[in-house]
């Protein structure tokens, strides 16, 4: 029978997925994930693998809390227009850190899901819950005749290619705000039906 574990796992994986974002996947070495988790490799490799593993449950974990906080602002929204603004505001805001770390999600698909299926899957298992999300509120919002008709899909994809566009833009330079949520309300304002 082995020790029990000294340390809280999510803590450790919240720490490691620091690394990770912070440096990519290639450039973080095992050393890197024991200075910043504070455990030995041993650990590391008895509760979650390989660094790929560990790599793996961390993404995991980045894109289920990463969902959730995007499903907060449907909480108190007046309709899917305002649901619309207050996530596209929110991820603009979100570039406006110290760092240009840029999205976890958006630096792995540069980085490895050219290459690696696990990856890959684990984005577009994200992406299809996005778009799925995003055409429901798209579909609320042509119900409630606050949407111009169109294609569900296709603006729910312009939606996540805006989303990807801020974040990329956010890690490139530093994002101008006001310009940015202009360029948002522009685009909402050619979704909604004009009063």
């Amino acid at each position: 029978m082995g020790r029990p574990r000294s340390f809280d796992e999510d803590e450790v994986l919240d720490r490691a997925l620091t690394v990770f974002w912070d440096r990519g996947y290639e450039s973080t070495s095992v050393a890197d994930l024991e200075r910043a988790m504070g455990i030995k490799a041993g650990s590391i490799y008895k509760a979650f693998g390989d660094k790929r593993s560990l790599f793996l449950r961390a993404l995991t974990r980045y894109l289920e809390e990463g969902y959730e906080g995007i499903t907060m602002h449907l909480v108190g929204a007046s309709g899917p227009g305002e649901v619309l603004q207050r996530l596209l505001y929110g991820i603009i805001d979100s570039t406006q850190g110290c760092s240009r770390a840029g999205c976890f999600a958006v630096n792995c698909a540069v980085e490895l899901a050219p290459h690696d299926d696990a990856v890959r899957t684990a984005l577009g298992h994200h992406d299809g819950r996005m778009q799925r999300l995003l055409r429901g509120l798209i579909e609320r919002g042509q119900a409630a005749g606050e949407f111009t008709p169109g294609s569900p899909d296709s603006l729910a994809l312009q939606l996540r290619l805006l989303i990807n566009g801020i974040q990329v833009e956010g890690k490139k330079q530093r994002l101008d705000v006001d310009t940015a949520r202009l360029a948002v309300d522009d685009f909402l304002g050619r979704l909604r039906i004009p009063n």
